[in-house]
């Protein structure tokens, strides 16, 4: 399926056996992420809310949240879509040089390899949590054989705390720490005004246990990797956002949703169901690669 519009000229520079060097064929999350074909296929903007907006391909997600005052766009899935997501900011009325500050969701080339690229073409400053800006600034993909598939190092400016709320504006943009599928990996959180109704909205980073990653014993890949992951999907269930939103078009179910709005329904991303689902998901592939890597107890046993 062609969401919208194709750009033609751009060559794909990142191969299936990247990708999948990059995932490490993870069951459960190749399900979850769809299509890669999809990964660097252009589609057209979508509008979330008011001030908003999925501005990615058509797999992978770019948010853009504007206000006068500048706008914050968060990840830069590959560098060839780059061109695509600012023709995205173009297509909505917004000057690309108006975005001030780069947020990420966590450090693999789907979804910051193409903050350098973002970085020369607004002049925004890009800020990280720390345990993940290490591997943005050296151009490394944490967790996967030798960093591999390398993309361009971004400059970070500035660290990102947990709670830490970002603001530009009348945005307001709250920072959630939840480690497990990188070190940094971060949740992003606010309200949005959906057919004159504000909701709360969750950017959830990912809970995806990549096939490369060892999360328990004494091989352990990042030492308390599994108990991250536990503690993370226990937390984000805090959250309870009546918008569902993710690194991965997929998993909320993008172009379904945009396509009940122009629908007519202008609530179709309105989906706290989608969200509570997405970590019921997360939790059996966890509690799965758990029971798989030897530890017997799940979660339940690990954190408490």
């Amino acid at each position: 399926m062609r969401h919208d519009r194709r750009r033609t000229g751009a060559r794909t520079r990142v191969t299936l056996v990247q990708l999948l060097l990059l995932t490490g064929g993870a069951v459960s999350g190749a399900a979850a992420q769809g299509d890669r074909s999809g990964w660097t296929r252009p589609a057209d903007p979508v509008t979330i809310g008011a001030n908003l907006y999925y501005v990615g391909s058509e797999g992978l997600a770019a948010f853009l949240l504007t206000s006068a005052d500048g706008h914050i766009l968060i990840d830069a899935p590959f560098e060839e879509n780059v061109p695509g997501i600012l023709d995205n900011i173009r297509a909505l009325g917004f000057d690309p040089r108006d975005v001030r500050i780069l947020l990420h969701s966590h450090a693999h080339i789907d979804h910051v390899g193409g903050f350098a690229a973002l970085q020369e073409a607004t002049g925004a400053e890009l800020r990280v949590h720390a345990a993940d800006a290490v591997f943005v600034e050296a151009g490394i993909n944490f967790g996967v054989p030798d960093g591999a598939p390398r993309y361009r190092p971004a400059s970070v400016a500035r660290g990102v705390e947990h709670l830490e709320t970002i603001r530009l504006g009348d945005l307001a943009l709250t920072a959630h720490h939840t480690p497990g599928h990188t070190p940094g990996c971060t949740t992003w959180s606010g309200v949005v005004r959906i057919d004159g109704e504000p909701f709360t909205f969750v950017i959830v980073c990912s809970l995806t246990v990549l096939r490369s990653y060892r999360i328990v014993g004494p091989g352990a890949s990042v030492p308390g990797q599994g108990a991250d992951f536990c503690r993370s999907l226990a937390y984000l269930r805090t959250l309870q956002p009546d918008v569902f939103l993710a690194p991965h078009a997929a998993w909320f179910r993008l172009w379904e949703k945009n396509t009940a709005r122009k629908d007519g329904n202008a609530r179709a991303f309105v989906d706290s169901e989608g969200y509570r689902a997405y970590l019921a998901g997360a939790e059996a592939q966890i509690e799965g690669v758990l029971t798989a890597q030897g530890h017997n107890g799940g979660c339940a046993t690990l954190t408490g």
